[in-house]
This record gives structure tokens, C-alpha cells and sequence, in this order.
């Protein structure tokens, strides 16, 4: 019976794939840049809330919330079609490759949405990876092929490429900085980390697991940016003090799990680890997010890295 399913699976994915290709060369978006854009940031909403592209000459930030490394790459290999760019700027922490991230990507209403947004940039050999490491996302992909999802979401796309966002709720179809006006609150983080003290920690080497599909398409990025003549720089943002212990796991683990994917699969790229960095606690919005004040700060001192020649400087640990 297994068997069956998949042949079907196998006789049904490049129809789908077709129809997708088909609909890429009616409508295919092109992501045409700011003028003047030589440093691209992309990635989730670490990225997305960190860097204010508004005060970083010759930037754009296009990440956006709950993107993997799949649709960062999507975004990456259009832009490059028609647009010249001189720096990638990826988020890189130890989220993006929890097991299973990419659940959040083929969970029924992240699918949808998602797939509205990057249908016209996606070809056949994009859909069958997603079927192949995924194979029940092909119910999400033909109920959106006989257009039983494309009537959803309408109002939750805007389908200008960029502008500075206020809050959240205001996503463009590809992404844009998105700016925060709360604060953490640190007495809620106090108590919530005294709790789990109380009731022990997981095991941290049963954590520190990685994500294949997020790897495969990290190291496409990785090899399209070296082809190109890109530099690539993996950004690791801030994170509150708190945060690793409500994840379970040891910061120093952490830092060494990214600086031991960089080395041995990314081992051209730059990488900036910020883990260390010094931030007040009025600059985060949650444990993982900068908020606008937090974004000013960390926008300066990353462009101050990046903005000037700075190839030759393959690894800086907290900058």
C-alpha cells in the first residue's frame, strides 16, 4: 500500500511542479532592488527585526518571519537574475536548524501563505524537493493547484516589495525590516527560568540536533553566493540572557554547534557571532527579537563590519 502511495506521489508531483513552472512564466516575478543596493540581507524574523536597513547605506532587508533557508534561497537566485549585489547578509542561529523547522513551513496555514507569496519564483525541481522532504505537503499543493487555497490570505499580502513596516501584521510579499516598539518584560523572563530550574533541564546533547532539509538549502545559498562573487556573512543576533536556558540548552554548546557547521560546510563564509554582545535589556521585544531601539544599535555596528572591505576577515566571534 506504501508502495502505491508513493508511485502515485511520484505521478502527481510533476504535475504539480508543471503547473507551477507554468505559472512562472505568465506571471514570473522579478525582484528588482532599491537602486544602488549593494548589500542584501535575507533570512526569519531574527534578521527581519535586527537590521534597519533605513539607517544602512546601499542595504535592503528582505527577510521575513518564518522563512527557511528554502524560500531565502527562492529570493536569492531571482534577485540574482536581475540585480548585481555585492553582500548577503544571513540570519544563522541555533533555531534555524532545530528538527523539524521546517514543519513550521508545511503546517497547513504557514504553507498556504507562503506558497501565495513564492509560487511565481518557484520551478519544478523546488516542488519536488519540498515533496520528496515532505511528501504530505503534496494534500497543501493540489488543493492550492485546483484553487482551493488561493481565495485564502488575500487581505494578508501586500504585494509592495519594500517599505518599513510597523508592525508585524503590515508583511510585504518578500519580506522588509520590521520594527518593534515594546520591551521585554524581565520580571515574566525571571520567573519563567526560576521554574525551569526548579524542574531540571533537558538533556542538552539530545537538543543540539540539526535540520537536513534547512542545511541543503543553506549550503545552496552558500554555493550560488560563491559562484556569483558574493560575500556571504551569517549573522548570529543577539539573544537576551534568557533565552538559552528556556530553550534547554547551554550557550557555549550553541555557539560551538554554528561554529562547527560554518567550519566544516561553510567554510569560505564570514561569520559574525554576535551571542556575546552586549545589549540592554529595553532593546529586546522577547527573548529572541531586538525590537527598534535594539535595531539601531545592531544595525550600526554590523554595517560598520560590513559596509567597508572586509573579506578578508573570514570569522569574528562577538564582535
Amino acid at each position: 500500500m506504501k508502495q502505491l502511495a508513493f508511485k502515485i506521489l511520484l505521478l502527481l508531483t510533476p504535475i504539480v511542479g508543471l503547473y507551477f513552472y507554468g505559472l512562472s512564466l505568465i506571471h514570473p516575478d522579478q525582484i528588482i532592488l532599491n537602486k544602488g543596493t549593494a548589500i542584501l540581507i535575507l533570512g526569519d524574523s531574527h534578521t527581519q527585526c535586527a537590521l534597519n536597513d533605513s539607517i544602512m547605506p546601499e542595504t535592503m532587508n528582505l527577510s521575513s518571519s518564518a522563512d527557511l533557508y528554502f524560500h531565502s534561497y527562492l529570493k536569492l537566485r531571482n534577485i540574482l537574475m536581475f540585480n548585481k549585489i555585492r553582500t548577503l547578509v544571513l540570519s544563522y542561529d541555533y533555531t534555524s536548524f532545530w528538527p523539524g523547522i521546517e514543519d513550521q513551513f508545511f503546517y497547513a496555514g504557514n504553507f498556504d501563505f507562503k506558497l501565495k507569496s513564492y509560487e511565481s519564483i518557484m520551478n519544478i525541481s523546488d516542488i519536488e524537493q519540498v515533496v520528496i522532504n515532505k511528501p504530505t505537503s503534496l494534500n497543501h499543493l493540489m488543493g492550492f493547484f485546483f484553487g482551493e487555497a488561493r481565495d485564502q490570505e488575500k487581505s494578508a499580502l501586500s504585494f509592495s516589495l519594500h517599505g518599513q513596516m510597523n508592525e508585524i501584521d503590515s508583511i510585504s510579499r518578500y519580506g522588509g525590516y520590521c520594527s518593534f516598539k515594546k520591551s521585554c518584560d524581565q520580571k515574566v523572563l525571571k520567573n519563567r527560568v526560576d521554574n525551569l530550574k526548579q524542574k531540571g533541564m533537558p538533556d542538552v546533547r539530545q537538543s543540539l540536533k540539526r535540520s537536513n532539509f534547512q542545511l541543503t538549502y543553506l549550503v545552496k545559498i552558500y554555493d550560488l553566493c560563491r559562484v556569483q562573487g558574493i560575500h556571504l556573512v551569517l549573522l548570529n543576533t543577539p539573544v537576551s540572557p534568557e533565552f538559552y536556558p528556556l530553550q534547554g540548552v547551554s550557550k557555549k554548546s550553541c555557539v560551538s554547534f554554528m561554529r562547527d557547521i560554518r567550519s566544516q560546510f561553510l567554510p569560505q563564509a564570514e561569520y559574525l557571532d554576535f551571542t556575546d554582545y552586549s545589549m540592554t535589556p529595553e532593546s529586546y521585544c522577547d527573548v529572541e527579537h531586538l525590537n527598534g531601539k535594539g535595531a539601531i544599535v545592531l544595525s550600526r555596528k554590523v554595517y560598520n563590519l560590513i559596509g567597508i572591505d572586509s573579506l578578508s576577515v573570514k570569522d569574528r566571534h562577538n564582535p
